[in-house]
């Protein structure tokens, strides 16, 4: 069963097939609620601890069942419990301005005297006393547990789980032998501030660019209008007719084909983040610079992927040259062993192996 949350029960649902049970109901109402408490289930697998799940768990007469949490990570960094600075220096002056002030503060006030109103919790309490009765969970990135495990509320037991595979994630759009053809430069993944991109804007602008180089960034989803405005006038700014900033939504297919013009990724967050871009421009070949600060940046060092620091490597010179074919192959076969459907699949395969010893015999027969 698939219950999903939504501020709308009649929207029209995307990537969902036939063969699922899929229940949805409006979030933050009674129906909610009971259907959750009174659903005959052994395991509760919980994509992601925002708010409205926080305050669904916490309703649940637990008992003998099992709750594993699938995290996406704002469920880790968008909490008063990561204390790591998400924003660089420029990013960090703007950021700092929009989030000061009387309205800002009156705005959050407002918002954990909401959460209160209806769950009888504020949002750190409920996601203390959530995140507690957790039995098992999983992290985008393994080393992401470590995090968790600095939680003093948090008990659960580790387990794997990824969500796409390469053979899923590409299909038909990527060919065995197709590689980046262009020489344009990608900045971050979203609107969203954590992909610091005043700081890579500003060290791009000391680079030279070619007349017809592109400097690719999307902005077309999460972020704030302020914000987003502040980043399409210094990308004006600072790199006039080379900035190309992305507004409208691209269909899976076209953002592909985008993608494959660029030679040059920066995802310059201090989180982990836009692991399924990375996933896709590491098998298309690009050179890929990151934050020193990633979690994900020293996870995908340490398994040997070709991947290099923004703070100490990019510069004029390494976004002109481009990876060797040896260098893309072998990033393309890391890949495979840690993304490919038969990798995914066993994941998910011990997952339920690991879930089951713990779920008492007369559940698992049910």
């Amino acid at each position: 069963m698939f219950l999903i949350s939504t501020v709308d029960p009649q929207a029209t649902l995307r990537h969902t097939e036939a063969r699922h049970e899929v229940k949805v109901l409006k979030r933050r109402t009674k129906q909610y609620i009971s259907f959750i408490r009174q659903y005959p289930f052994d395991v509760l697998v919980v994509h992601a601890m925002c708010r409205d799940k926080r305050w669904a768990v916490n309703r649940l007469v637990k008992g003998n069942r099992r709750i594993i949490w699938l995290s996406w990570g704002t469920d880790i960094y968008n909490t008063s419990f990561y204390k790591k600075p998400l924003y660089q220096y420029y990013t960090n002056q703007i950021v700092g301005q929009q989030r000061s002030g009387v309205t800002a503060g009156i705005k959050s006030l407002l918002s954990r005297l909401y959460y209160f109103s209806y769950t009888g919790m504020f949002p750190d309490a409920a996601y203390k006393k959530a995140v507690a009765q957790v039995d098992y969970c999983a992290t985008v990135i393994p080393d992401e547990f470590e995090i968790l495990n600095s939680f003093p509320f948090f008990s659960a037991k580790q387990v794997l789980f990824s969500y796409e595979s390469i053979e899923n994630m590409f299909k038909d759009k990527i060919g065995e032998d197709d590689y980046v053809m262009g020489n344009d430069i990608l900045v971050g993944n979203s609107a969203g501030p954590e992909s610091n991109h005043l700081d890579v804007l500003n060290a791009i602008s000391e680079m030279e660019l070619g007349e017809k180089q592109k400097v690719v960034v999307p902005l077309n989803y999460a972020g704030t209008p302020a914000y987003k405005a502040v980043v399409l006038k210094q990308g004006e700014d600072l790199l006039g007719e080379n900035f190309f900033p992305l507004l409208d939504f691209y269909p899976s297919a076209a953002y592909v084909t985008l993608l494959k013009q660029c030679s040059v990724a920066v995802m310059n967050h201090n989180r982990q983040q836009a692991v399924g871009n990375l996933i896709a421009l590491l098998w298309l070949g690009c050179r890929i610079f990151m934050s020193e600060e990633s979690i994900v940046y020293s996870y995908l060092k340490r398994k040997g992927f070709k991947i290099y620091s923004f703070q100490q490597e990019f510069n004029g010179k390494s976004i002109g040259t481009a990876l060797t074919r040896e260098e893309r192959e072998h990033n393309r076969e890391l890949l495979i062993a840690e993304y490919s459907h038969q990798a995914v699949l066993t994941k998910v395969k011990m997952l339920i192996a690991e879930v089951e010893q713990g779920v008492p015999k007369y559940l698992q027969e049910t």
